[in-house]
C-alpha cells in the first residue's frame, strides 16, 4: 500500500498542501537560510532550471490547492502502472461495476477530435511528464490525430514547475502559447 492509499484507508479524503499546519511548516523551513525550498520542487518534479527562491517560496505558500486523496491515488496508479488508465478501484468486482471489465480501461485518446489544434509543451527534466512518456503520448496522438494540427515545443532544461513560475517562462512558454492560440 502506498502513502495515498494508506491515508485514504484511515479516513483522510483531502490533501491540503497549504493548510495552516503545512503553511507554518513551510514558512519555518523556507525561512532557514541553509535550506533551499527549490529542492522541494526538484525532489518531486525534476530539477528546475529557472526558479528563484523567493518565487518558489511564495508559490508554495499560496498556489498549491487541496485535492482529493482519490486524485493522489489515481496519480500514483498512473506512475506505478503502465499506460494512462482510468481509476483502479482496487478489486475486480468494483472495476466490473464501473467499467464492465476487471481492469480499468486505458483512456481513449482517439476520441479527441482530429481537427482540434494541439500544442504540447514538455521539458527534458520533468519527472511528472518525462520525455519517454511524452514521446509515447505523441506517437499515440499522431497515429490518431491530424499531425498538421499538433505543435510540439521541447525545452530541454525545463522541469515541471518551470512551466508555471520560471523567470523566463513568459518568453519561452507563454508567448509561444498565445501565438499558437492566435493562429488557431
Amino acid at each position: 500500500m502506498f502513502m495515498a492509499e494508506a491515508a485514504h484507508f484511515i479516513g483522510l479524503h483531502e490533501f491540503n498542501p497549504v493548510g495552516k499546519t503545512a503553511a507554518e511548516l513551510l514558512a519555518k523551513v523556507c525561512g532557514d537560510p541553509k535550506i533551499d525550498c527549490h529542492d522541494v520542487f526538484s525532489a518531486l518534479a525534476g530539477p528546475d532550471c529557472c526558479l528563484n527562491k523567493s518565487t518558489t517560496c511564495a508559490f508554495m505558500l499560496h498556489a498549491p490547492q487541496p485535492t482529493s486523496m482519490r486524485n493522489l491515488i489515481h496519480l500514483s496508479q498512473m506512475v506505478r502502472n503502465e499506460g494512462v488508465r482510468r481509476y483502479d478501484y482496487g478489486n475486480a468486482k468494483e472495476n466490473m461495476k464501473h467499467y464492465k471489465q476487471p481492469r480499468p480501461p486505458l483512456y481513449n485518446l482517439s476520441s479527441i477530435p482530429t481537427h482540434v489544434p494541439m500544442l504540447l509543451t514538455h521539458g527534458g527534466q520533468d519527472f511528472l511528464g518525462d520525455v519517454p512518456d511524452t514521446r509515447h503520448l505523441l506517437k499515440t496522438l499522431v497515429r490518431n490525430h491530424d499531425s498538421d494540427n499538433i505543435e510540439v515545443q521541447y525545452l530541454p532544461d525545463y522541469a515541471h514547475a518551470d512551466f508555471v513560475i520560471a523567470y523566463n517562462a513568459p518568453r519561452l512558454v507563454y508567448e509561444p502559447m498565445v501565438d499558437f492560440f492566435q493562429r488557431h
